[in-house]
């Protein structure tokens, strides 16, 4: 998605597409390419447009978050649900270190630890994946369907 963005950030400044996937492709970081984006959107969008690209971006945030959460997270099996995977914050698992570090001369307190986190554990299963699938294409639709007349007027129809 961040590349339709970056897309119609340069078509919306016409003249200037080269120069603005190049700073764009300089900055570093989510933070700095959003407002560099956010900038041209306010200078070239009127308000309609631009609180509807608001509302995109903000779908496109959760996604991310969302995309992120099952990245970078820790992901296990358990015979007790052969036909699915157990999700767990990875966060979650090192914030409990110091607990069990604590307790480590207790093992049954560390265990009693590890069984507490347990319940932190989410189920996957086939259909929460291509959930997760599924809100990313409707996003991308929201925003392809948005952006496609500002890139079609300078890039022509595709």
């Amino acid at each position: 998605m961040e590349a339709r963005v970056v897309i119609f950030a340069a078509a919306l400044l016409e003249q200037e597409a080269k120069t603005v996937i190049s700073i764009f492709l300089a900055l570093t970081g989510d933070a700095p390419r959003r407002a560099f984006v956010d900038a041209i959107v306010g200078m070239k969008l009127d308000k309609c447009q631009r609180e509807r690209f608001i509302e995109i971006q903000r779908g496109i945030s959760s996604r991310y978050a969302e995309r992120n959460k099952v990245i970078h997270s820790a992901w296990g099996v358990s015979p007790t649900y052969p036909q699915d995977l157990l999700w767990g914050d990875s966060r979650d698992a090192i914030a409990m270190m110091p607990d069990i570090m604590e307790l480590a001369p207790d093992k049954e307190a560390v265990v009693k630890r590890l069984h507490e986190e347990q319940s932190n554990l989410q189920v996957w299963n086939e259909s929460d994946f291509l959930a997760v699938i599924s809100r990313m294409a409707e996003t991308r639709k929201q925003l392809d369907d948005f952006i496609q007349p500002f890139v079609a007027r300078y890039f022509g129809p595709h």
